[in-house]
């Protein structure tokens, strides 16, 4: 309806617009940040943004940079591209950039729907997944810091509850999401999605995380990791893996209730080559039974578990800002 209103010659929205969103600054010591249903994410410049219901921190050193407004959006995900800093929330998507946030929503600009599920970079274009009513009706908005335009389900997207996108080895665009048991894949260029079965059997696994490294494309749901393969999808660990992160060659996996692993080799070869460490809270000194969040910067692992916001360096696992 709003092309059909454009081409007919109304003035529309400025397809740039959104408004300024103005937020109360202060720092604070990393390891006074509020870790409770927080999200970790790795800004435009590289830095580690965590974002809480007591505002959106900007990391650096031994402190952060505290932003907070008077209605504390909720954080889906963060993520940089094209020289900004991106913020979903419950409440528009947020732009941070020269040190100024702007807030996009369906009242100031062409954003489709402003209570936002996830969000991933395709292409140097920003995807938002909104809420909706419908879970396989899903529309995306995407916005390439200038002009945004609206994937719209049957025609751009296939029908399945979408919870993860992802770019796979291949240069395809690969959904995953909860409900079908398995990925769906577009070949660059093609319109066609097709849908891959990821485990067969009578439980079919949610895709929670998606990551690829080194041509190899790996999953983590509900079911196990599992890794592609010319011969389809090898299950390489048992356990209900939501959040991959790497760090070098080595794979950081975490899960919902088993604790934190870490996969060192190549993860094309033998499976049981690999040098997998696993960490309880007996060896890491702190309870990894719900890790809500993970992100990796340099050298370093962060994650928050429950109410904890931890540091790992070289294995061993620390209070951030401790």
């Amino acid at each position: 309806i709003r092309g059909a209103l454009l081409a007919a010659g109304a003035k529309g929205l400025r397809e740039t617009e959104g408004v300024p969103y103005a937020m109360q600054e202060d720092e604070v010591a990393l390891n006074a940040i509020d870790a409770m249903q927080s999200k970790l994410g790795v800004g435009a410049d590289g830095t580690l943004w965590v974002g809480s219901c007591q505002g959106i921190y900007r990391c650096g050193g031994e402190s952060a940079i505290r932003f907070r407004s008077e209605d504390y959006p909720a954080t889906v995900a963060i993520m940089g591209a094209h020289g900004s800093t991106y913020i979903a929330t419950n409440q528009g998507l947020l732009r941070f950039r020269d040190g100024e946030f702007v807030r996009y929503t369906p009242n100031n600009s062409p954003l489709h729907d402003q209570h936002l599920v996830a969000m991933a970079v395709v292409s140097d274009e920003v995807w938002c997944v909104g809420y909706e009513s419908e879970s396989k009706g899903k529309h995306i908005s995407a916005f390439d810091g200038e002009r945004w335009r609206l994937l719209m389900p049957g025609v751009d997207l296939p029908a399945c509850a979408i919870e993860h996108i992802h770019i796979d080895a291949q240069g395809r665009v690969v959904v995953g999401g909860g409900q079908d048991g398995g990925v769906h894949v577009r070949g660059v260029g093609s319109s066609e999605w097709s849908h891959e079965q990821i485990a067969d059997g009578i439980f079919s696994p949610n895709v929670y995380a998606m990551s690829t490294r080194a041509g190899t494309d790996l999953f983590g749901t509900h079911m196990g990791l599992f890794r592609r393969s010319s011969d389809g999808f090898e299950k390489i660990r048992d356990g209900a893996f939501s959040q991959l992160e790497w760090i070098g060659d080595t794979l950081w996996a975490a899960t919902s209730w088993d604790g934190v692993f870490s996969f060192h080799g190549d993860c094309q070869g033998d499976v049981g080559a690999l040098d997998v460490q696993e960490y309880d809270e007996a060896r890491a000194g702190h309870s990894l039974s719900n890790v809500e969040s993970m992100a990796a910067v340099g050298e370093e692992l962060y994650l928050l578990a429950g109410q904890k916001f931890l540091r790992v360096r070289d294995g061993v696992f620390s209070n951030v800002g401790a």
